[in-house]
């Protein structure tokens, strides 16, 4: 009988080893133990990953990984019968608990787990590793103070990329719509063109060619063919500080991002503090926003291979934005949380993230708007809008009982309260 008992537990466990599946992946990189930051290439065999699947990473302690993102095998690069993934180790995470929080990986070890799904999202196979977490740059104790200043000699031209994603949220941080599929891309080129005794520096901001907008998917290029791409001639010093915004009354009418930062005077440490301000546009999604507020030394971390201080600001101003032919509004006070990377060593700003938050509020229309490309905004519909409210009689801009101020009343009992985010990345084209 205890012999008989002893043959089905064997025979079960049998048939679950033919069932249950066997995870045997083996990544090529990272290896164990091995100290990363910024980017990190996972590289699989180009056989471990099948048509049609993708892969997702997961990192955390032993017995607990988060989710960090999916990559489809489109998003793999293939070398040499390899497939590379790539983990930017900057970017933010979320907690299921709190979704509408973004968490960050400090420096340290960690298990990551790659997870390789077939075409149907079944996992195929999986391997764990573990790594080191290095992002912050090594420093003596105590450290010097750094000081921080943009090298502009005569001649010096810096191409910058400006890509543009925009969300909307409810008033609990949950987004509303999914992704709005509303985006836009410009090439920056900034030329020193004098250098004066007196320290000031004379820099050409011009437009790239091909300076885009796009809703879900669809592109409208701004400057096409023989239409005139905006330039104008500002006057700064080293320390991001703008003199004279547009020099030449011939562009009076042109406004650019700023993308020098506002540096300090004086040698910094980490959480040292300065006043820091900007104007902040987005080409054919924005007017120009002014903002101020303060911007601190948070750490010194390596950013594209160089040392460089990261800068957090906190800023905020007065804005108005339109999108989907008007039933995304937003009017009033912003927030723009800003995060700069500063190679000291060089002088050079390689890379920004800007998210401006716009209180919103998004008609049930919104959705429908976005299909068309030519909806998503422009300075002319603000500016019409302006027009219009500047024209009717009474001190509110619209008439009471007029057919403007019923449609607004109307309105204000469908539309959804929340806030528009604009997240801008600029990034340094070639160091």
């Amino acid at each position: 009988m205890i012999r008989s008992h002893f043959k089905y537990i064997g025979l079960a466990a049998v048939l679950l080893s033919l069932t249950a599946p066997v995870f045997g992946l083996s990544l090529v990189a990272p290896t164990s133990g091995q100290q990363v930051k910024e980017a990190v290439k996972i590289k699989l065999r180009e056989t471990d990953v099948p048509d049609g699947g993708y892969v997702s990473i997961y990192v955390g302690n032993a017995s607990e990984q988060n989710f960090v993102t999916s990559l489809s095998a489109g998003q793999g690069v293939y070398d040499n019968g390899l497939m590379i993934f790539r983990w930017n180790t900057k970017a933010p995470y979320y907690d299921s608990a709190n979704p509408s929080v973004e968490k960050y990986f400090k420096d340290g070890s960690y298990v990551m787990r790659v997870d390789v799904h077939n075409a149907k999202g079944m996992v195929d196979d999986s391997a764990k590793v573990n790594v080191v977490l290095a992002n912050k740059v090594p420093r003596s104790n105590p450290a010097p103070a750094v000081r921080l200043a943009s090298s502009l000699p005569f001649g010096r031209v810096n191409r910058y990329n400006i890509n543009t994603s925009v969300d909307v949220f409810d008033n609990f941080g949950l987004p509303i719509m999914g992704g709005l599929g509303i985006g836009s891309y410009c090439k920056m080129i900034l030329s020193v063109e004098d250098v004066r005794p007196d320290g000031q520096i004379l820099i050409r901001y011009r437009i790239g060619d091909d300076t885009y907008v796009s809703s879900l998917g669809v592109k409208s290029m701004l400057y096409e063919n023989d239409r005139i791409r905006p330039q104008l001639y500002r006057l700064v010093n080293k320390y991001g500080n703008v003199i004279n915004p547009n020099l030449f009354t011939k562009q009076k009418g042109y406004t650019f991002m700023d993308i020098l930062p506002v540096l300090p005077h004086q040698a910094v440490d980490v959480g040292d503090t300065w006043d820091d301000s900007m104007t902040f546009k987005i080409e054919g999604l924005t007017r120009a926003i002014s903002l101020k507020g303060t911007a601190k030394i948070d750490s010194f971390e390596w950013q594209d291979g160089r040392p460089c201080a990261k800068i957090v600001s906190d800023l905020s101003g007065k804005a108005k934005v339109n999108f989907a032919n008007g039933n995304i509004k937003g009017n009033g006070t912003v927030r723009a949380k800003v995060t700069t990377y500063f190679a000291y060593n060089i002088g050079k700003m390689l890379h920004r993230q800007i998210t401006l938050i716009v209180p919103s509020t998004i008609s049930p229309e919104a959705i429908a708007a976005l299909s068309d490309v030519n909806s998503i905004t422009s300075d002319k519909e603000i500016e019409e809008e302006d027009e219009a409210l500047a024209e009717a009689p009474g001190s509110g801009g619209l008439a009471a009982g007029s057919s403007r101020s019923r449609e607004a009343e109307k309105e204000a009992d469908t539309t959804i309260k929340g806030e528009v985010r604009l997240n801008a990345v600029v990034r340094l084209d070639v160091l």
